[in-house]
């Protein structure tokens, strides 16, 4: 394998772990496993967080010892944020990587005679 088949290898795992690493679901640690999901790092879609939200802070008002947990939000919102700082970096390296082995191409020598 060549430096340059070896680059364009390693840029692709890069890009490839920086793109799964996105798109890979965000669920926040609900407690009862009441089905809570973020969608995925790119695309955030709050609605069954904030659902349970309000339905958690119905339940606490209506009894004084229910625990129910009232920042899945925030939850989403932190855990979409971490995925973003440590995966859209390793995409952009992979892409630069991948980038530059494919489209810089190697000088040709000159012929001697």
């Amino acid at each position: 394998m060549t430096a340059r088949g070896f680059t364009q290898l390693v840029g692709a795992i890069l890009l490839a772990i920086g793109i799964g690493g996105l798109l890979w679901p965000l669920a926040p640690d609900a407690g009862k496993g009441d089905g809570v999901t973020c969608n995925n790092a790119l695309v955030l879609k709050l609605e069954d967080a904030e659902t349970q939200d309000s339905r958690n802070k119905i339940v606490r008002t209506m009894s004084r010892f229910a625990a129910g947990r009232t920042d899945l939000v925030e939850q989403c919102e932190s855990a979409a944020q971490i995925r973003r700082l440590v995966f859209w970096p390793i995409a952009g390296a992979g892409a630069i990587t991948l980038a530059g082995a494919v489209l810089i191409r190697p000088r040709a020598s000159a012929a001697t005679s």
